[in-house]
């Protein structure tokens, strides 16, 4: 019983880690879209 509630905790963690790590890199794809537009409008 034990082993199988640490099994479902932890494939809980594996999937907000990787949501985590995918919003993260969603906003840093952002974060460098808006200084490329920003460098665009100085020209």
């Amino acid at each position: 019983m034990k082993f199988e509630v640490l099994e479902i905790v932890n494939s809980n963690n594996e999937k907000v880690k990787k949501e985590k790590e995918a919003k993260k890199l969603k906003n840093r794809i952002k974060r460098l879209l808006k200084l490329k537009c920003r460098i665009c409008t100085l020209r």
